[in-house]
């Protein structure tokens, strides 16, 4: 199911329907690395690290395309005025922002319970994580809108 919020209903799925569930139990050494030893508790730490490696994979090479297109266009901007490339990379930063938005609200949907310390402390740092590379990338659309002021 991409769509957690579904109803099985809308997936087709009604009286007399057979499901089947797969998944992996956490072993010992899975459960040790939580607060609980529980296996909700770390599911919760599996779907933080999904989405961090997900933004990692995905949005680290875009944010850093990003940033060099930025800096090329920032050092050739005396010799070109183009206000195309300008635009792209405005168009690029609000992409990227748009992602990692994303990637926000699907950590905002992981409640962790408060005796789950340990998944607690990866929200945060996940949350943490995700809004640098935001600051990150509105640094470099900041320096584009300000190249403009100064010409």
């Amino acid at each position: 199911m991409k769509d957690d919020m579904a109803t099985l209903a809308s997936l087709g799925i009604g009286p007399s329907s057979k499901v089947l569930l797969m998944g992996t139990k956490p072993d010992a050494k899975d459960l040790i690395q939580t607060t609980t030893g529980s296996p909700e508790e770390h599911a919760l730490i599996e779907r933080i690290s999904q989405s961090i490696e997900k933004t990692k994979t995905k949005l680290i090479p875009q944010i850093e395309s990003f940033e060099f297109s930025a800096s090329s266009f920032l050092s050739n901007q005396n010799t070109n005025n183009d206000d195309t490339t300008k635009s792209k990379l405005v168009d690029t930063h609000h992409y990227i922002i748009e992602n990692l938005m994303q990637t926000l609200l699907s950590l905002d949907d992981v409640v962790c319970p408060p005796e789950f310390e340990t998944a607690r402390k990866k929200r945060r740092e996940a949350v943490k994580y995700i809004q640098g590379l935001i600051d990150r990338v509105d640094g470099v659309k900041e320096q584009l809108l300000h190249s403009s002021d100064n010409n």
